[in-house]
């Protein structure tokens, strides 16, 4: 299983350095930046990369998730306060809870926040779920440096069993199925929360691992109501 390391944000030079650092400890994937704070060349981060700079001049750079929505198959949001935000479901896994969970994901991206404020909840939304690492209550945040050196030990030579599931690609067009007929009612009847049911909908395909075979088959139906909707609409 191949594991890539996004951070998102990033803002000081030695925890960038660090992680490129672990990464190579534990034969990450890739390093991915989103939107940092920092050039991924910066001196410091150099520095504390020691004998993984090439992690840092590999490293991908990009501007938002939705860049790489369709390069993995899993997209993990990590957080150290689980109920941050009122409209995000709490949807989440503790990391050994993870790495009991049975799928064939063999390409996971765990997705880092910023060292102030870590990810926010658009981003956290953007994910399939949340893996949270269980610390004391007085103090529950990690460093970021920290955190990565934990996920990554903890799911090194990590082999779930298994099982055929949809690509990213395909969970991204069951997901723009459901969310238009979500768009589609909120628009003859007001929802109460449509933005919850769509982050619901996500969350409970993602956790759940539903196989190929029967995701298809939701995917074609999905569709067929999407077609007959919009040819209703230009009547």
């Amino acid at each position: 299983m191949q594991i890539s390391v996004v951070l998102v944000g990033t803002e000081y030079p030695v925890n960038l350095g660090m992680v490129a650092r672990l990464c190579k400890n534990f034969d990450a994937k890739e390093l991915v930046l989103v939107n940092p704070l920092i050039k991924k060349n910066d001196p410091t981060a150099i520095m504390y990369a020691k004998h993984a700079v090439d992690y840092l001049e590999n490293a991908k750079v990009v501007n938002s998730l939705d860049d790489i929505k369709n390069d993995y198959e899993l997209m993990i949001a990590t957080t150290g306060v689980v109920d941050r935000f009122r409209n995000t479901f709490k949807t989440y896994y503790t990391l050994q809870e993870f790495t009991k969970l049975k799928h064939n994901s063999n390409n996971i991206a765990f997705v880092f926040g910023r060292e102030g404020i870590g990810l926010n909840e658009q981003e956290i939304n953007f994910c399939d779920f949340i893996v949270h690492i269980p610390a004391s209550n007085k103090y529950p945040v990690l460093n970021l440096a920290n955190s990565v050196a934990i996920i990554l030990y903890a799911t090194y030579n990590y082999k779930p069993r298994k099982m055929k599931l949809l690509d990213g690609e395909q969970k991204n067009r069951l997901y723009e199925y459901f969310n238009f007929l979500v768009d589609y009612s909120n628009k003859y009847g007001k929802l109460r929360n449509p933005n919850k049911i769509k982050v619901a909908f996500k969350r409970l395909f993602s956790t759940n691992f539903v196989p190929e075979k029967e995701a298809k088959a939701i995917i074609g139906i999905f569709r067929r109501i999407k077609e007959e909707l919009e040819k209703k609409e230009k009547m």
